[in-house]
């Protein structure tokens, strides 16, 4: 029901994250290159903790601020007489957030604020900076209730934020890659329209730099196919 690509391990190919119906679990294909894909959500641990939901909304995004993609996922139900079933499942469902850590491993965080510590018949999620203080904030759509505002409140990093206008692009600059080198790495982004499940996320590219206290390049490769800017 919910999608996302990005590039997990800086090899500038996007990785897929797809959420599944409760017994399936979120899957995460790794990019192989050459059109071809590998199932990895078993190493990257987050089967475990996404196979007893119905997911909805998601993203990879980085949510702390270190350079490195997170996944956040909301959850519910499609039916709300499960009982009158014979099954012990309620349809509202707690949503959930991965922390990436090195390699390629998730681990689950304990407690990622009040909202995640109750459970709701959530649908799409719409990631963005609400407040422009330089991390990503989550608005989440409730299934016949009010939409939940996420404000995030991780501890601050050095980050840089981007809004690309096309020229021979098109004016939203869809499909554009941004390759940010700093600290050592290169971490690469994409500036991508729509959203992961009947959402429509900030169309500005938010690059969060970890340790790293400046940028020491810059690159851009347009969706028009026209010369990398830098």
């Amino acid at each position: 029901m919910g999608v996302d690509a990005e590039d997990l391990n800086g090899d500038g190919l996007p990785e897929l994250i797809v959420t599944n119906f409760r017994g399936d679990g979120s899957t995460l294909y790794r990019n192989l290159g050459g059109g071809s894909f590998a199932d990895s959500t078993a190493t990257a641990g987050i089967l475990k903790d996404s196979k007893p939901y119905v997911g909805w909304g998601c993203a990879l995004a980085d949510l702390d601020g270190d350079g490195r993609l997170d996944l956040l996922a909301v959850n519910g139900h499609v039916d709300d007489n499960l009982r009158e079933l014979g099954q012990d499942a309620p349809q509202a469902e707690p949503a959930v957030v991965w922390r990436k850590e090195g390699g390629d491993r998730f681990v689950r965080v304990a407690d990622a604020g009040p909202f995640f510590r109750s459970d709701h018949v959530a649908r799409g999620a719409a990631f963005g900076d609400l407040d422009n203080d330089g991390d990503i904030d989550v608005v989440v759509g409730i299934m016949d209730g009010r939409p939940a505002v996420l404000l995030n409140e991780s501890p601050p990093h050095p980050w840089v934020r981007f809004e690309l206008v096309g020229r021979r692009s098109n004016r939203s600059a869809i499909g554009a890659v941004l390759s940010v080198t700093c600290g050592g790495r290169v971490i690469h982004r994409q500036a991508k329209g729509g959203g992961s499940y009947l959402s429509a996320n900030d169309p500005r590219v938010l690059v969060g730099l970890g340790d790293a206290d400046r940028v020491d390049r810059v690159d851009v490769r347009w969706p028009s196919g026209g010369p990398v800017r830098s």
